[in-house]
């Protein structure tokens, strides 16, 4: 548990605080979205026993950290204990103590918060472990920008060799998660298909805040482009057959990212944060969501927030795309309405595809949606023509 004192930098938060912790401990830990799917996701049916127990137990924000450390704590030290003897078995632990310890820092929202440095070191730690055992390669990469550098986790697909030139999808997260969640262990879409991934904590995500690394509304502008200009130095990788992705507040990155480079072969935007000024996610989902996000910013004056936030909108954005684009979204999105799904899709002026999952939320559930969107990708990277499209999906 952090020692800082914290002082809520929104009047929303001030004041709903209590009803906040009411939410947690009578909806649970997923009140907001289900953040247990994207911490636990990299193993799956693997992490079982902590998803119950964070049910059980995580029932206020006070006790994000304590649950998930204790967690993590108890991974790490089984994953010690088998490091030498059982190595697939350490494997597995280095990296369920990594993704832990990544999801504890959540609720910290203060620089250079000693807990949250601590909690940081001890998730690259156990993901460097995690590294050696892998039975893929993995190399972290630093990614020079505007002066600072962000890190990344270059994932090979298992098959791949020296002599090869994969292709390779770069991964952005959202605002809440981090760069370690988007690559899974084993069966993952991309890896599976014999696609690298390079997943990127861009400004304001993951290790590049617990660096005091801010977001601004300009900075993925050039991210794609400083991104590229590594992936050209790569030898293993094939440079002409290189897409991009963002995950929720990364599916509005991502597209400002693309604008501005147009040497991505695609661009794929899932779980939709499009709306102009993010009225919805910041003024009426969870006031954890605009508290934590001007924490990510820089700011501490709300009013100045508004501003900023004011002037985030992908209008004049999307025109200047120029690569085919996926839009993934769910038709009951609480944190994003779905117009402005529709609204982009009418401004891009290139081939698209719009996949709309009936009854779905924020983030989509279905169980087609991660085939068909690792599908559309890899058929890109393979220059497969297609016809732009709107598809509304049914859960039956």
């Amino acid at each position: 548990m952090t020692n800082t004192i914290y002082t809520p930098r929104t009047k929303r938060y001030r004041e709903q605080r209590w009803l906040t912790d009411l939410a947690i401990l009578t909806a649970g830990p997923e009140w907001d979205q289900p953040r247990i799917d994207y911490v636990t996701g990299p193993m799956g049916s693997a992490m079982s026993f902590e998803r119950n127990y964070i049910m059980k137990n995580l029932i206020s924000i006070d006790s994000f950290v304590p649950v998930f450390t204790r967690l993590a704590e108890r991974r790490e030290r089984k994953a010690e204990e088998e490091a030498k003897n059982h190595k697939i078995t350490a494997r597995d632990n280095y990296l369920a103590a990594s993704l832990l310890y990544g999801a504890a820092v959540w609720p910290i929202w203060v620089d250079n918060d000693p807990t949250l440095l601590e909690l940081e070191e001890k998730k690259n730690f156990c993901y460097d472990r995690y590294i050696e055992f892998a039975h893929h390669k993995i190399e972290r990469i630093k990614i020079n920008h505007k002066g600072k550098q962000l890190d990344g986790l270059l994932h090979y697909p298992s098959n791949a060799i020296d002599e090869d030139k994969v292709q390779c999808l770069v991964a952005i997260p959202g605002m809440d998660s981090f760069k370690e969640t988007l690559v899974s262990e084993y069966g993952d879409k991309m890896l599976s298909r014999g696609v690298a991934v390079l997943a990127i904590d861009g400004p304001g995500q993951g290790s590049a805040i617990a660096r005091n690394i801010k977001v601004r509304n300009d900075s993925f502008d050039n991210i794609g482009k400083d991104i590229f200009t590594f992936i050209t130095r790569q030898r293993e990788i094939n440079s002409k057959s290189v897409a991009f992705q963002g995950i929720s507040m990364g599916s509005y990155w991502a597209l400002r990212a693309v604008s501005k480079c147009s040497d991505y072969v695609a661009v794929s935007s899932y779980a939709s944060c499009f709306e102009p000024g993010m009225e919805t996610i910041f003024n009426y989902a969870s006031p954890t969501f605009k508290e934590r996000f001007m924490w990510m910013a820089g700011y501490e004056d709300e009013e100045k927030f508004n501003t900023f936030m004011s002037k985030m909108t992908l209008e004049g954005v999307v025109d200047n795309i120029k690569c085919p684009t996926l839009l993934t979204v769910g038709s009951n999105d609480h944190l994003s309405p779905l117009n402005w799904a529709y609204w982009i899709y009418d401004k891009l002026k290139v081939r698209k595809t719009l996949d709309i999952y009936l009854g779905e939320k924020h983030r989509v559930n279905h169980p087609d949606a991660d085939n068909r969107r690792a599908d559309w990708i890899y058929d890109r990277l393979c220059g497969k023509d297609f016809n732009s499209s709107i598809s509304e999906i049914s859960p039956a």
